[in-house]
C-alpha cells in the first residue's frame, strides 16, 4: 500500500494510440500495482494527475418529520371496530343459520294453522334478521 503511494506521477500517464483496436505487440504486461482493485487511479493525458476534490454541499438543516401518531390511531379504531362488526356479523350468521332457527321456520312455514293465520309467504322480514341472545340447541 505504501509503494503504491510512492509511483510518480510519470507512470499515471497511459500512452494514447491512433488506432481504436489495439495492435497485439502493444498490450504489454502492465504493472500489477496500478491495476490493484483497491488503488483507484484516474489517468490523464497530461503529465500530472489533474483530478480535484469535489467540493462538499453546504450541510442544510433536516425536513421536519410530521406526527402521524394521530393518524395511526385513527386508523387503528377503524380497523378493530371493522373486525369487531365482521365478527358480530359472522354470530349472527352462525344464528340464523342454525337448525333451532330453520327448524322453526319450516314448521311455521307448514304447519296447517299457521298458514291459515298468517298466509302463504312466511319469511324473515328483512333479507339480514337479527337474532337477539343465545340459541341452546338442546
Amino acid at each position: 500500500m505504501v509503494r503504491s503511494l510512492l509511483i510518480s506521477s510519470q507512470k499515471l500517464v497511459k500512452p494514447i494510440s491512433r488506432h481504436t483496436v489495439f495492435p497485439a505487440n502493444n498490450l504489454k504486461r502492465q504493472n500489477p500495482i496500478i491495476n490493484s482493485t483497491r488503488l483507484k487511479i484516474f489517468y490523464s493525458t497530461t503529465a500530472i494527475n489533474t483530478t480535484t476534490k469535489k467540493s462538499q454541499p453546504l450541510p442544510r438543516p433536516l425536513p421536519e418529520i410530521k406526527n402521524n401518531t394521530t393518524q395511526y390511531v385513527i386508523f387503528g379504531i377503524i380497523g378493530v371496530s371493522f373486525w369487531v362488526g365482521a365478527i358480530i356479523a359472522s354470530f349472527n350468521y352462525q344464528r340464523l343459520n342454525s337448525s333451532t332457527v330453520q327448524g322453526s321456520l319450516f314448521n311455521l312455514k307448514y304447519h296447517p294453522k299457521a298458514l291459515e293465520l298468517l298466509g302463504k309467504n312466511i319469511n324473515f322480514t328483512s333479507g339480514l334478521p337479527w337474532i337477539k341472545g343465545s340459541i341452546n340447541h338442546l
